[in-house]
Parts: structure tokens; C-alpha cells; sequence
């Protein structure tokens, strides 16, 4: 796979629940396994790179999700970048959907979690359906290629 993919994972709080933090751990193993080139970022009250996929949970996770320094984040990278989110959905999501359509960014998400927000995952996805944790590979596979004519 040849296309630079910004891989983002909600690190808030909410996120060490359930075993979520675990599951995130193992989700961003197995992208950066399958991407060629890729950038690794958290996601709580700010965004910020990552060196590595292996996430503390007493250093990486806590705060609460900033909706806002996701939507200045995305609006910095350049027109068509393809993101691949993986989050619980829960947050609003309605000032990050304004974002995405006037930048014009691919984002992609990925479902972590068996209480996760569908609806809000799927409003923020380019393709209106969000991936299952099952479906990591599909979901890589999509964020690295893009759409083409609104299809994966």
C-alpha cells in the first residue's frame, strides 16, 4: 500500500473502559502492520503524535474529548488526506463534519468498542458507514486507496 494515511486514536478517558484502551492497542498494531507509510496521532484534549502503536493507559489516555482541536487538526492537513479514526463515537460530532466537507478530507472510522456511537462514526465516515473492529484490514484497505466515484 503506497498512499500516506494519518491514523488518529481516541485516547480519551472513556476509552480505557470495557477493555476499549486493549483493543485500541491491538487495532493500531495491526494498521501500522499493514500500511506502508503512515502517521500515528491521539486524540483527547489535543491531537498529538505518536512514536509507536503501544499506548500507555496511565500516560496516553485521560481527558475528555476536544472536538474543536480535532477539527483545527484535520483542517491542516492537506486537500484529500485520508484519516483513519478509531474512536468510540462518543462525542458530538457535528462541528467535524463541517470541517471535513469544506477541507475535503477522506476520513474513515473504525468502531472501537460494543458501546460505541454508530451513528456518530457513520456521520463522520466519507463513505456514511463506519467500519467494525472485525473489519480492520477492509477499513486500512479503504483509508489507503480512498473512494473513487463513492465507493471503497
Amino acid at each position: 500500500m503506497s498512499e500516506k494515511v494519518y491514523v488518529i486514536a481516541d485516547c480519551s478517558a472513556k476509552m480505557t473502559e470495557l477493555g476499549k484502551n486493549h483493543l485500541l492497542v491491538y487495532l493500531l498494531i495491526t494498521a501500522c502492520n499493514l500500511l506502508k507509510e503512515y502517521e500515528l496521532f491521539s486524540w483527547n484534549s489535543s491531537v498529538s503524535s505518536l512514536e509507536s502503536p503501544y499506548l500507555d493507559t496511565k500516560s496516553d489516555f485521560g481527558d475528555r474529548i476536544d472536538t474543536k482541536a480535532l477539527s483545527e487538526f484535520l483542517a491542516s492537513l492537506e486537500e484529500n488526506a485520508r484519516v483513519l479514526l478509531l474512536s468510540d463515537g462518543n462525542f458530538s460530532a457535528a462541528s467535524i463534519v463541517k470541517g471535513l466537507k469544506k477541507h475535503r478530507i477522506q476520513l474513515f472510522t473504525l468502531a472501537v468498542g460494543a458501546d460505541c456511537s454508530k451513528s456518530t462514526l457513520d456521520s463522520l465516515c466519507i463513505t456514511k458507514k463506519s467500519f467494525e473492529t472485525s473489519d480492520i484490514n477492509a477499513a486500512v484497505y479503504a483509508a489507503c486507496y480512498g473512494i473513487s466515484g463513492g465507493r471503497v
